[in-house]
């Protein structure tokens, strides 16, 4: 799972020696699309690996997967213009959607309930570290080699991650497995679609990542301009991100004694509260609140993410224990590809203060609020929804 955060978090330090070799203005926003597209090339490599693992296996698609990935590193780190380096990220996300929700469907095999919660904090809490170390290992191959060598080392880790993969043991038995027959494939989307609860929180995870795709595409212009503290980028980044691997940690021991349902909905409402609390410091201050205090109001929100995150993960998966592979990239294309709109269009306002960024996250929390509440209200009744519905809500 961390291949996605690493082909993401190396290159944040290199995006002023990028917009330079681009002949971009200092603090355009449009190299945001290398995240974007990124996220919409793993949104569209859901939609095949997950359904293929449950027909061909999930080690062989992931190693296929990590093989498109690490061709899409390699390919943005020659790309001449930026149309070329912006599909070329598309590629890699293609690729790195393989590793992404494979992961979580072969989670799913073995584990279910509070147990797969616990199992899911541990993997996001190893996820989290990613960024902690990712933003300040390109900052150090930057004094010694060329911004391209951020694009290359994530191509270089896929490759060893695939031959990783190749010894590891397959999760799912071969009488487990499912045909690719369109009945088969329909029957098996709409025993997704059709749960309450699955879609419920397949939204909130969606808005939860949106949310983190904001933070992820405004951070460094804010942080670079705003602030003037270009330099301290990849300690603050690394530092918010020790939040959230701390929280992630502490959720694997506090889940048992508290039990998910209770979990989800005391972290979706803090959320709205912290959030809320950090959109007005934002807007009190004239978009532009006192460094330390947007830092450490940034840490306390991705926290509280990575509480949430991976336990709307794991509600969401839990009744899907017979299609975990068809659920994975339901879930993944839904989280990635409407991640990838909203985020994209909260990076490509012009806005050089925090408003917009606080604002964001403050709404995507409420919204994540609502759903996890409506799914308490319908944990017993599984039925048919539409998915309209849902997306009011």
């Amino acid at each position: 799972m961390s291949m996605a955060a690493i082909s993401i978090d190396l290159i944040l330090p290199a995006q002023g020696e990028m917009r330079r070799h681009f002949g971009l203005v200092d603090g355009s926003t449009r190299l945001g699309l290398i995240i974007t597209l990124f996220f919409i090339g793993m949104a569209s490599g859901q939609l095949f690996y997950g359904t293929l693992s449950d027909r061909f296996g999930r080690r062989p698609i992931m190693i296929i997967g990590l093989g498109i990935s690490a061709l899409g590193s390699f390919a943005a780190s020659i790309a001449p213009t930026i149309p070329l380096l912006f599909f070329a990220r598309f590629i890699t996300g293609f690729g790195a959607a393989g590793p992404r929700s494979l992961a979580v469907a072969m989670v799913r095999d073995r584990y279910e309930g509070v147990e797969m919660a616990k199992l899911m904090s541990l993997v996001m809490t190893v996820f989290m570290i990613v960024p902690i170390v990712a933003p300040s290992l390109g900052a150090l191959l930057l004094v010694v080699l060329p911004w391209q060598s951020v694009l290359w080392l994530p191509g270089v880790l896929a490759l060893v991650v695939a031959v990783v993969a190749y010894r590891m043991p397959e999760t799912l038995p071969a009488h487990r497995r499912r045909s690719l027959g369109a009945a088969d494939l329909l029957a098996a989307a709409g025993a997704v679609v059709r749960n309450r609860r699955t879609m419920a929180f397949t939204l909130v995870t969606t808005l939860t990542f949106s949310s983190m795709a904001s933070y992820l595409g405004r951070s460094e212009p804010l942080i670079s301009n705003l602030y003037g503290r270009e330099s301290l980028y990849p300690i603050v980044f690394g530092g918010v991100a020790l939040f959230m691997a701390v929280a992630t940690l502490a959720n694997s021991r506090i889940i048992p004694r508290l039990g998910l349902q209770r979990m989800l909905s005391l972290t979706s409402k803090s959320l709205v509260v912290v959030t809320g609390l950090f959109a007005v410091l934002v807007y009190s201050t004239n978009g532009r609140p006192p460094f330390a205090l947007l830092c450490l109001g940034l840490g306390v929100i991705m926290g509280n993410k990575g509480l949430l995150m991976p336990n709307a993960n794991t509600a969401a998966m839990e009744p899907m224990g017979a299609v975990a592979g068809t659920a994975s990239s339901i879930i993944g294309v839904t989280t990635s590809a409407v991640g990838a709109v909203l985020s994209g269009l909260v990076t490509r306002i012009y806005d050089p203060s925090a408003r917009t960024l606080a604002l964001a996250m403050f709404g995507f929390a409420c919204g994540s609020a609502l759903l996890t509440s409506y799914s308490r209200h319908h944990t017993h009744d599984p039925s048919s929804t539409p998915v309209g519905v849902l997306v009011a809500a």
